[in-house]
């Protein structure tokens, strides 16, 4: 009795609010799930026909001899979202813009010799806004155009240190006699930009591949140390860093969280200074 009365106040609501172009209509549902109470009526709906990872809501409650009606659609879902271009009669849009973050750990490749870097301690951050074109209705399939802001930091090695020499080229050598080193490490500044290509295999499984590209606009070496008791701190502006990167990225969709590598065949460093290229491998939200 109750799921009947529930499933008249549904209609008479939807008929009460719902015109021509806020209709809903979900095909083939994978899962109904209908909750009753003295004065709260919930359904929930959770996969639908191309899209099994879609979740809707729908909340009734009595108040004060009232309906009071709340909708939502795949509020569980951790997106920083918003919904591009014409929406369509299933509630889903055509595209949408999405900010991401990353955080990665970089892993240094052919190196110049006596060049000794600390890979764990290196690291990049990025944010970046995403444009996704979905290329079919079930969203399996999509293109994404990014641009955002990246952070690196590279460390070298315990006992060595990055510094300029009088061409303003950077490089790596050890302290001199009586400085007992702290850390050293070059950081960088720039945009980040990226297209890449998405498929899903399922509701969480997934893959992404493409490319970017990376324009470093501020640079800078620094050096801490102890000398004579002391602790002591050098910084110097324009690194001299490779100003225009580009390179291949991957993303990973997992039931946990997003995984991703970028390389670029890029030396980090420009001019005569210390070689490396790198690879870095992090977590993207």
């Amino acid at each position: 009795m109750k799921t009947l009365l529930f499933i008249m106040m549904l209609a008479a609501t939807l008929q009460a609010k719902a015109g021509d172009n806020d209709t809903l209509r979900i095909n083939k549902p994978g899962n109904v799930t209908i909750i009753t109470g003295d004065s709260l009526q919930k359904i929930i709906v959770r996969g639908r026909e191309g899209d099994p990872d879609y979740v809707y809501r729908n909340t009734i409650q009595l108040v004060d001899s009232n309906y009071v009606s709340n909708v939502s659609i795949n509020k569980d879902r951790w997106d920083l979202s918003v919904g591009v271009g014409k929406k369509r009669d299933d509630g889903s849009w055509p595209a949408e813009i999405e900010l991401h973050v990353g955080v990665g750990s970089a892993l240094f490749l052919d190196k110049q010799q006596g060049v000794h870097l600390k890979d764990q301690s290196s690291y990049e951050i990025f944010t970046e806004l995403t444009a996704n074109t979905f290329l079919n209705r079930q969203r399996k399939d999509w293109l994404s155009f990014g641009l955002g802001l990246v952070w690196n930091h590279y460390y070298a090695s315990k006992d060595f240190r990055f510094y300029k020499d009088a061409n303003g080229d950077t490089q790596i050598g050890r302290y001199a006699e009586g400085q007992t080193p702290k850390s050293s490490h070059v950081k960088t500044f720039g945009y980040t930009g990226s297209i890449l290509y998405h498929h899903m295999f399922d509701r969480k499984w997934g893959l992404g591949a493409g490319m970017y590209a990376q324009k470093n606009f501020s640079s800078r070496v620094k050096v801490k140390y102890k000398e004579e008791g002391k602790t002591m701190k050098e910084s110097e502006k324009h690194a001299n860093v490779n100003k225009s990167m580009f390179g291949w990225m991957g993303v990973v969709y997992t039931p946990a969280i997003d995984l991703y590598v970028k390389y670029s065949p890029e030396y980090v460093l420009s001019g005569d200074g210390a070689k490396f290229k790198t690879i870095t491998v992090g977590f993207r939200f």
